[in-house]
Parts: C-alpha cells; sequence; structure tokens
C-alpha cells in the first residue's frame, strides 16, 4: 500500500501545481485593446472535508464517510491573478484560494486527516488496526 500512497502523495504535493503552472494564461479581449487575463498560481489542497448541513466545511474521517455514505475527498483550491486592461490601464485583482474541483482523498495519504496518528489513535476513530489504507471511498463504499 506505501507505493500507491506515496504516488497519490506524490499528486497531491507535486504533480497538481505542475499541471496548473504548466497552462498558460487565459486571455480574452472583449474589445480593441481591451482584455481580461487569468493567470493561475498556487494550488493548495487541504485535509478531507466536507459542508456539514449548516454550510461549515469541517474535517471528515473514513469511518464517517462509510457511515454517512459520503464521498472521502477535498476540494483543490487555486490563487488566480485576474488583469484587466483597458485603454492602456491596467489593474489587476488576487483572488486567493477559489475552487476549482474536489478531489477524492486516498485513505492514509499525507491530506488523510488519519494521517500521522498512531494505530491507538486511528482504532479509537472507527478504524481497523489493520487497515494500511491505499483506497478510495466513494459514496461510503
Amino acid at each position: 500500500m506505501s507505493h500507491q500512497i506515496g504516488t497519490f502523495d506524490h499528486l497531491i504535493k507535486f504533480d497538481l501545481q505542475e499541471v496548473i503552472s504548466s497552462e498558460p494564461p487565459i486571455k480574452v479581449q472583449y474589445k480593441k485593446g481591451c482584455y481580461y487575463v487569468l493567470s493561475f498560481g498556487d494550488v493548495y489542497v487541504p485535509p478531507a472535508s466536507f459542508i456539514d448541513e449548516n454550510r461549515i466545511i469541517r474535517r471528515i474521517n473514513p469511518r464517517e464517510a462509510r457511515d454517512r455514505n459520503l464521498t472521502y475527498d477535498t476540494p483543490i483550491y487555486v490563487d488566480i491573478m485576474e488583469t484587466h486592461t483597458e485603454d492602456s490601464i491596467t489593474r489587476e485583482k488576487k483572488h486567493t484560494r477559489v475552487m476549482i474541483g474536489r478531489i477524492p482523498v486516498m485513505v492514509g495519504a499525507v491530506i488523510c486527516n488519519l494521517h500521522g496518528m498512531t494505530t491507538s489513535e486511528r482504532v479509537e476513530a472507527g478504524e481497523c488496526e489493520f487497515d494500511k489504507g491505499g483506497y478510495f471511498i466513494v459514496n461510503g463504499k
């Protein structure tokens, strides 16, 4: 399982940022000399979470995802720089941590809420002491 978890961790720590960084800015010209440019910056992927019934984002453990038939996932955020040029006047605005999607979280990965727990802490959180992770939970399964 460690190879699978390590590969997923590499995706989260490095590959997502590489994909976002390799994309050119999006430039939209809406009339002569006037355009918007969107550039994408830092990617941030927090530990697994969900939005509860009070619309509050909170962390979730794999056991709760299983029990509530939820997908054990997390949002992907990216910083976006918006540049607006009109008649040779340029204005910039930075949008910090804009959600661009969600990604399933591999149980045991660095963004899994069990990561770094001892065996007894994982058991206390409702997990099997022999569970090494390396899989995803989708709709509780």
